[in-house]
């Protein structure tokens, strides 16, 4: 009887020594939080890292018992090995961790996924937004690589980053707040570490905006003026997001219409101009030139060709682009149009960028663009001029047919990436299979119950 109890006992260590363990062991999965815990699934810990469960697959969320506020700066990052599947990333935002099912109806996901696409999606009452990212590159790899969240308290703004490299941008402290964590979306993947840094914002001069022009209003979002970050673009997330004033010029008159500008996070910020129909942002987009700053370059195009344009100097580089804890840089950027030559001059601060012939072109309303971006406009001065036309510093053309510069790669809509579902967020695969250790922990039962059986 002893014997048989000793065996009884034996099997039994072996078996809750093979039962999924939900916490996280810190010499395989490189981690500074706690709490670790799939949404009913399980989720364990091995020498090649944190790896997701069987029992989920699309949506396959494990998170920490660590939440953000927004009321401070924070910067998570994640390193993924994903071995097959579509896609996998981190995961903010998270209103309720009680069940997987209040998980996953307010969150935010950031994932690279089996397309070659790298993205962030929100889901708002268990209903899923558009997907807002782009393409990898020809030196990203959509298998191995590091996930980044850069939010900045001030502006309310998270920022996206594959591999230190910006993807897209984020506003709206409310969507931000919540737990933080990890997600594998009908993939197969290992977690290597997931890191939070929380530290208290960076106090920032207000800046109120200063116009001589009228009628300042969004187009097809809702811009606001601030009293501390001047005139900022809509918290709602665009790829094109436009604000004009009611002022509208025609090529009769010379004038100057300059904007002093910061970009908060994400792409590009810059001027609008020769739009005459801003009804819409579909109507904008009909007919337009666009003079924008992106992280290294500058450049103005028509009606979406090809830009011309040049890449960034030193001095004009923004240092906030690669350290959040510098200050952005302020971009002056000034159209100046000369009736008596029909001839448009492009600056950033002070710096010539082009000269090109612009009088079938200059008609229209002046505005502003937040490309892909989060945006502070400091300033907007417009005045009409009878100086003389200035020497050109460089030669003219007459149209922007000059070698496109070159810039990073510019964000555009994604198709909705889809992945392959069964019913219910199952795949085939799933459906009466059980994953190893299961398996395994079954043929021990049987085993333990033959030992018994045989000892009698």
């Amino acid at each position: 009887m002893k014997k048989i109890i000793f065996c009884f006992l034996i099997a039994v260590i072996m078996l809750v020594s093979c039962l999924p363990i939900m916490t996280v062991s810190a010499a395989s999965f490189d981690t500074n939080m706690t709490g670790w815990q799939g949404m009913e699934s399980t989720w364990t810990s091995s020498d090649i890292g944190y790896k997701d469960g069987a029992e989920q697959t699309v949506l396959d969320m494990a998170l920490s018992d660590i939440s953000v506020d927004g009321t401070k700066d924070f910067m998570y990052t994640v390193e993924v090995e994903k071995e097959s599947g579509y896609g996998a990333g981190l995961v903010i935002g998270v209103k309720d961790n009680s069940s997987r099912q209040a998980a996953i109806t307010n969150f935010v996901y950031f994932i690279a996924d089996s397309s070659d696409n790298v993205y962030y999606r929100i889901y708002t009452n268990s209903e899923d937004g558009s997907p807002h990212g782009r393409k990898l590159t020809d030196t990203e790899n959509a298998s191995s690589y590091t996930l980044t969240v850069r939010y900045s308290a001030v502006s309310a703004t998270a920022t996206f980053l594959l591999d230190g490299t910006q993807v897209s941008t984020l506003a709206g402290k409310d969507v931000i707040s919540g737990y933080v964590g990890l997600i594998s979306h009908d993939a197969s993947v290992s977690f290597k570490s997931a890191k939070l840094d929380v530290v208290e914002p960076v106090a920032k001069d207000p800046v109120v905006f200063t116009t001589n022009m009228t009628g300042w209003h969004g187009v097809g979002s809702t811009w606001t003026n601030t009293d501390t970050m001047g005139y900022m673009d809509d918290e709602l997330h665009a790829l094109h997001d436009f604000a004009f004033s009611d002022i509208k010029v025609d090529s009769n008159k010379s004038f100057l219409y300059k904007c002093e500008m910061q970009r908060l996070g994400g792409y590009g910020v810059g001027l609008m101009f020769g739009v005459p129909d801003i009804s819409s942002a579909d109507a904008v987009q009909t007919q337009y030139v666009r003079f924008l700053v992106d992280p290294i370059s500058v450049t103005y195009s028509v009606n979406g060709e090809t830009p011309a344009g040049r890449r960034l100097t030193d001095d004009e580089l923004d240092p906030a682009v690669n350290d959040p804890n510098e200050e952005p840089m302020t971009y002056v950027l000034e159209l100046e149009y000369y009736a008596d030559e029909g001839t448009a001059y492009l600056y950033i601060n002070e710096n010539i960028v082009e000269t090109f012939y612009a009088e079938e072109l200059i008609g229209g309303y002046l505005g502003l663009i937040a490309h892909d971006a989060r945006i502070s406009v400091i300033s907007a001065d417009f005045q009409y001029i009878e100086e003389a036309t200035p020497a050109p510093t460089q030669e003219s053309t007459e149209a922007p047919n000059t070698q496109a510069p070159d810039v990073t790669q510019e964000p555009t809509p994604l198709e909705t990436p889809t992945c392959d579902m069964g019913p219910e967020g199952t795949t085939e695969s799933d459906k009466g299979c059980g994953s190893s250790s299961a398996i395994a922990q079954v043929m021990l039962v049987l085993g333990i119950a033959l030992v018994i059986k045989k000892k009698k």
